[in-house]
């Protein structure tokens, strides 16, 4: 994961008008239930093999804490119905919203 920070509140406002909506809705019940949510980020990659080396990575990871990576534009956010690990045969897009230029 590459860890970021918005430039400006776009993020939050869209996050509180969906727990808005989701707070008048049946699917609210698990909503920040452990945590709110304030952090944006990107995964870059996946792992495919159960052996990965572990400590290499996180070696890596703590090398590059304050790296900056660029910057990101989003020119669209989907809404998706998924498991906890994404599956690619699990994920339904229930809508999707241009934000971008």
């Amino acid at each position: 994961m590459v860890q970021g920070f918005p430039g400006e509140d776009t993020l939050l406002r869209i996050r509180n008008q969906l727990r808005k909506e989701l707070r008048s809705s049946s699917l609210s019940q698990d909503l920040d239930r452990r945590y709110r949510i304030h952090a944006a980020h990107l995964t870059v990659m996946r792992f495919c093999r159960p052996d990965s080396n572990w400590q290499r990575l996180k070696e890596l990871l703590e090398a590059n804490r304050t790296t900056f990576f660029g910057e990101t534009r989003v020119q669209r956010l989907q809404l998706v119905l998924t498991d906890w690990y994404a599956s690619a045969d699990r994920v339904k897009v229930l809508e999707e919203y241009h934000v971008g230029m």
